[in-house]
């Protein structure tokens, strides 16, 4: 353990007990979200933040588990830590924020979206993708997933800076 930093150990906990033990999955979660947050000079390396994304990615599948996950991407999200796995979790959250039954679940998805599209440097064409996609869903099967699907255009549009065209019609 010598010359391991708390982030090492932490991951290393992870690794050996993810599986096994989700309440200390969970704590672990919360302990690196602490770090995260009031430490701002701790770093994650793209290993950690790729492993990190997809131990998240698979907590969001599962309900007990989504507090912790949702809560140690607000912290990346916030710090705007960079890694291209964060930017397919946000394609999902998208997904989960129409096709959850939880409305816990999709405001949660629909807040860390708007967070990210608010804070992120998306390419033209990721963006138009995401604006094609919520429009697309204005008329989603689902009332949940529909009303989910309009407050998130709601909150873009109160979000955008008044100096930025928000849609352009060709």
């Amino acid at each position: 353990i010598s010359g391991m930093t708390q982030i090492d150990l932490l991951f290393s906990l992870l690794s050996d007990f993810s599986a096994t033990s989700s309440s200390l999955a969970r704590s672990i979660f919360h302990t690196l979200s602490v770090l995260l947050r009031q430490f701002p000079e701790t770093a994650l390396n793209e290993n950690q933040g790729q492993a990190l994304l997809m131990l998240v990615k698979k907590d969001l599948n599962d309900v007990g588990k989504q507090v912790a996950a949702f809560e140690l991407i607000r912290v990346i999200i916030d710090r705007r830590l960079v890694f291209s796995e964060l930017y397919d979790l946000m394609d999902e959250l998208a997904v989960m924020m129409l096709q959850s039954f939880s409305d816990s679940t999709r405001n949660q998805c629909s807040r860390v979206l708007l967070a990210f599209t608010m804070n992120y440097p998306m390419s033209n064409k990721r963006v138009e993708k995401l604006i094609t996609f919520v429009l697309k869903n204005v008329d989603y099967d689902e009332p949940s997933g529909r009303l989910a699907d309009l407050h998130f255009i709601q909150n873009l549009i109160k979000n955008m800076p008044g100096n930025v065209p928000i849609f352009v019609i060709p």
